[in-house]
């Protein structure tokens, strides 16, 4: 890259950083709907999932669980929809999560 091109480059993320929002946990907890939290940035999620999506989903929680539970092996737990904290700016809720 040519150095006029590779500083144009930088000035302009630079500039991005300052636009763009930069939410936190905090904020988060006092919005209404169902949101996503990525790198301070928020991101609408669906009203609810499909039926066809929730069917999959529930029989992935019900074959983990059995798998689990079969194993015997650690103290997991599978969870659907939970709120997960990655660090101050990055919240998640996956479908499924085993902790």
């Amino acid at each position: 890259m040519y150095p006029i091109k590779k500083k144009l480059s930088f000035i302009i993320m630079s500039l991005a950083r300052r636009v763009l929002p930069n939410y936190t946990y905090e904020d988060y907890c006092q919005w209404q709907g169902e949101w996503e939290l990525i790198d301070g940035i928020p991101h609408a999620m669906t009203p609810a999932p499909s039926p066809r999506h929730q069917l999959i989903t529930a029989n992935l929680i019900f074959q983990l669980r059995i798998a689990l539970d079969e194993a015997n092996q650690c103290n997991c737990r599978v969870y659907d929809p939970l709120d997960i904290r990655v660090n101050k700016h990055t919240v998640l809720r996956p479908d499924v999560l085993i902790l």
